[in-house]
């Protein structure tokens, strides 16, 4: 495995078995710029959905969640996957911060695994794929 440039000056990771990761920021820019122009200006039913939202959230006491809603860029992702019902995004999201703070061998806190990510054995590309998932890179061994 070696990192190197191609033609377009982007690092290219180089894997076994004769496949290329590329690494480019052009993309990642231009889709960071969107995302705060779109979440610059919502629209009605957003704006609605996140008041319901935000409505839900400080009627839970026990859940440990910042109240910025407007700000913070989690919250109109639950909203997108349920489609601006908040009734479902705040389950998704009660129960997700519940199973984050909930100690077993899966949910592990980021002290534990800081070491993993200190000696380069895990990254993050910048891009999703088509999907929208996260590419995680694991050098294994």
């Amino acid at each position: 495995m070696s990192i190197k440039f191609n033609e377009h000056n982007h690092p290219t990771l180089e894997l076994d078995g004769g496949f290329h990761v590329c690494l480019h920021r052009a993309v990642y820019d231009e889709d960071l710029r969107l995302r705060t122009s779109a979440s610059d200006d919502l629209s009605e039913e957003t704006a609605k959905a996140l008041a319901d939202l935000r409505r839900l959230v400080t009627a839970t006491p026990n859940l440990n969640f910042p109240l910025e809603l407007s700000t913070n860029w989690m919250v109109p992702v639950y909203l997108r996957c349920c489609e601006n019902d908040a009734k479902r995004a705040f389950d998704i999201l009660d129960y997700s911060y519940r199973l984050l703070y909930r100690e077993n061998e899966f949910t592990k806190s980021y002290a534990q695994i800081r070491h993993v990510f200190e000696l380069g054995l895990m990254r993050y590309l910048p891009e999703c794929t088509d999907d929208g998932a996260v590419i995680a890179v694991i050098q294994m061994g």
